[in-house]
């Protein structure tokens, strides 16, 4: 709210103070987490690539996507460029992300708005849904899309409270949920770690129940 309301009457703000924003954003991580976060973001924006091969018989070798080349001629999709490029495209971004928000943190700077609003976690939601309900459309399973929607959210959502748990602190409201052993450093990165791993299950599972 401070930034947005700073950057709106366009005053500018001195370093030292740039840095202390940044930090109250908590935009800043440690390396190991900012790996953490980055090793499972990247996991979960290919999981897609799983779906697609699950589906690959079902899928058309060209698939319409209602678009026409220079020549009237209709300009389809192969499939290959639906089950691996797109996913793909948003490991890609998510990673350029990731390292957009290491470079500003080296800086002690606020990140641009689209690169803070996106976060370290905002491609992968976006992939997520996105496959979701191309890859199956495309496949004629229409009748899974809605289903697979909603886990992978849930598995995504799960993933992000791990990313969160890390570096918790001891009296946040955050680390009220964890039992009383798990409250400590060690505890909390447990919990993290068990969160993401428990959350990178859900789209697998998902994954794999509605492909069976």
């Amino acid at each position: 709210m401070r930034l947005n309301l700073l950057k709106r009457n366009k005053i500018k703000l001195d370093p030292q103070t740039e840095a202390q924003l940044a930090k109250e954003l908590g935009r800043h991580v440690t390396t190991q987490k900012a790996w953490l976060m980055l090793i499972f973001s990247v996991l979960a924006c290919l999981v897609p690539i799983l779906l697609g091969l699950r589906l690959w018989d079902s899928i058309p070798e060209l698939i319409e996507t209602g678009l026409v080349k220079a020549n009237g001629e209709p300009d389809p999709m192969p499939r290959w460029a639906l089950v691996y490029i797109l996913p793909g495209l948003f490991c890609l971004l998510n990673a350029i992300n990731h390292q957009q928000m290491r470079r500003f943190q080296r800086l002690s700077r606020v990140p641009p708005k689209h690169t803070l609003l996106l976060g370290r976690w905002g491609f992968p939601l976006l992939g997520l849904l996105l496959c979701a309900w191309f890859i199956p459309a495309a496949a004629g399973r229409k009748d899974i899309a809605e289903s697979l929607m909603l886990l992978w959210t849930l598995g995504w959502a799960l993933m992000l409270l791990g990313s969160s748990l890390w570096d918790c602190p001891p009296d946040s409201r955050l680390n009220t949920l964890l039992p009383a052993g798990l409250t400590s450093g060690t505890g909390s990165r447990i919990a993290s770690v068990a969160a993401l791993v428990v959350g990178l299950a859900i789209l697998l599972g998902t994954t794999l129940q509605y492909t069976a």
